[in-house]
């Protein structure tokens, strides 16, 4: 708390009051009288107050009930009941439900004086315990970096009672401290302001690990005021932490005079020591969580590219059908121009070549469309789709490639399908690539059953069944492995990537085996019945 600590006194008798105002001059407090129970309860209502001394023989408010309703209202100040020997017991009452202390009358100047320093020198300690509290959690709550250290140093200035803090960051490489953040009107030099880290105080503190505090700062051999000098031009009294984690110093955190022009002391030291272990860790924590969101972002990239890539080579095998596919309506297209350039044709005639050509172009078109969206890089685009749809579009792609492997293809697609949030693009790559597992399982030609329902437990699977030579049982476990693959031409990376596609999905995917009857890769997916 910043500034001069507010005392209540509340009695009936006006010379007691003025009496007590005497003996709390030296204390510099700022004193309030009140003259009756009613009048300090709406002063209180109106103005904070750090300590009461409190008469219990008021003439129109029991004294207790007073005290009762102060605690109430203001449980966080102190007070002490002044009481003369016929009261004693209600003041020992008093104390054991909260009152800090109590005074008989007549009483002693420097009792007064003393009583009220030590109530003051508690509340105090109180204050500084709440910011240390609310700076810990304030700290510990967010993943800021920066926020983390602002939040800091306001609460340090409120707690040591400083006209300026602020917190300065240790950068190895360059062996230089930068000015994070700061609280106080004081401090001129902007945030990212560097330093070096072995002059000034702060540099000292930097080099031998250990805080120091200086009542006259500017006297002091180690004060530079080109280091020091940052968190404001005239300082006089300062104290200089160090911030470490783990024992290696990652900065300091200064704090330069106090509000009542005092030296700091030992309780500010230890005050502020605690206050930079929380910070120091909180920051590092900070710290290693956007580390980790960056490797994240990474490491999604790199699935991205993984997918992409997988998808690029999945079109390289198809590439020798897919040509065989676009060449046939070319062809048609070729022939039905050619007829009717080199011969005198009828207008009926013509018309069919015509048509014939249209179709051709449309089923090209469409075709090259199928190939394009396939090879496209993924959009991550989550929508409302049909499994089947995604099925299907895969086969038609497939088509060709499959015709020419010898591979019959068996549907068994549940027609009534509820559609489910996915990102199709994605599954497109999955089918393909269990698709084409399933053709390389049957070299000399097999049939390939693609099957989908609706599991009683509300999840959809879609199946692919293959009629060939079977994963031996010691490979099953290994099929999801980066790498792992039984071609010698095999990347070991398309069920990996196709693994990991479904795992996004909150799904899942199994695999069955026999050896010499067949494979079956199911992947699982949970239903979320629209509308």
């Amino acid at each position: 708390m910043v500034g001069t600590y507010r005392v209540l006194i509340v009695d009936d008798d006006r010379q007691v009051r003025e009496l007590l105002t005497e003996c709390l001059a030296p204390l510099a407090c700022d004193v309030t009288p009140a003259n009756s129970g009613q009048h300090a309860l709406q002063l209180i209502e109106a103005k904070q107050f750090d300590v009461a001394l409190l008469d219990l023989m008021l003439p129109d408010t029991d004294g207790m009930d007073v005290f009762r309703r102060i605690r109430g209202r203001r449980p966080d100040m102190e007070v002490v009941v002044l009481t003369g020997y016929a009261s004693l017991e209600t003041a020992i009452e008093a104390l054991r439900i909260g009152a800090y202390d109590y005074v008989t009358k007549p009483f002693d100047a420097s009792v007064i004086q003393s009583t009220v320093r030590r109530a003051i020198d508690k509340r105090r300690f109180s204050l500084r315990l709440n910011a240390l509290s609310r700076a810990t959690r304030a700290m510990i709550a967010t993943l800021d970096p920066d926020e983390v250290l602002r939040l800091a140093m306001a609460e340090a200035r409120t707690m040591l009672d400083a006209e300026a803090t602020a917190v300065f960051l240790l950068d190895p490489a360059s062996e230089r401290l930068r000015l994070a953040a700061a609280a106080g009107a004081t401090v001129d030099a902007p945030l990212g302001a560097h330093t070096p880290a072995d002059a000034g105080i702060a540099g000292w503190v930097v080099q031998n690990a250990q805080p120091a505090s200086v009542g006259d700062a500017q006297a002091d051999p180690r004060f530079d005021a080109q280091v020091d000098g940052l968190v404001g031009a005239d300082i006089r009294s300062l104290i200089t932490v160090p911030l470490t984690y783990r024992e290696t110093t990652i900065g300091v955190i200064e704090a330069v005079n106090k509000a009542d022009h005092k030296d700091f002391d030992d309780h500010d030291r230890d005050l502020l020591t605690t206050l930079a272990s929380s910070a120091a860790i909180a920051v590092e924590n900070a710290r290693l969580y956007q580390a980790e969101r960056e490797l994240r972002k990474l490491v999604e990239q790199s699935q991205i590219q993984l997918v992409q890539t997988e998808k690029l080579a999945a079109t390289g095998r198809l590439a020798a059908s897919l040509a065989h596919e676009i060449n046939n309506p070319l062809q048609a297209i070729h022939n039905s121009l050619q007829l009717m350039l080199s011969f005198q044709l009828a207008a009926e005639e013509q018309q069919e070549y015509l048509q014939i050509a249209d179709q051709e172009i449309e089923r090209l078109m469409n075709l090259v469309t199928g190939i394009l969206e396939f090879a496209r890089p993924p959009q991550r685009e989550m929508r409302a789709a049909n499994l089947n749809d995604v099925v299907e579009r895969v086969l038609t792609l497939a088509g060709k490639y499959l015709q020419h492997r010898l591979i019959a293809v068996k549907r068994e697609l549940s027609p009534d399908l509820p559609a489910i949030v996915v990102a199709p693009d994605e599954l497109e790559q999955v089918f393909i690539n269990l698709v084409l597992n399933a053709v390389d399982a049957m070299p000399e030609g097999g049939a390939l059953r693609v099957a989908s329902w609706q599991a009683k437990d509300g999840r959809l699977a879609v199946a692919f069944s293959d009629t060939g030579h079977g994963i031996p049982p010691e490979h099953l476990d290994r099929v999801f492995e980066p790498f792992f693959s039984t071609r010698e031409d095999g990347t070991g990376l398309g069920l990996t990537v196709s693994h990991g596609i479904i795992e996004r999905h909150n799904g899942e995917m199994t695999v069955e085996s026999a050896v010499g009857q067949g494979t079956t890769f199911t992947v699982w997916l949970p239903g979320r019945r629209m509308g």
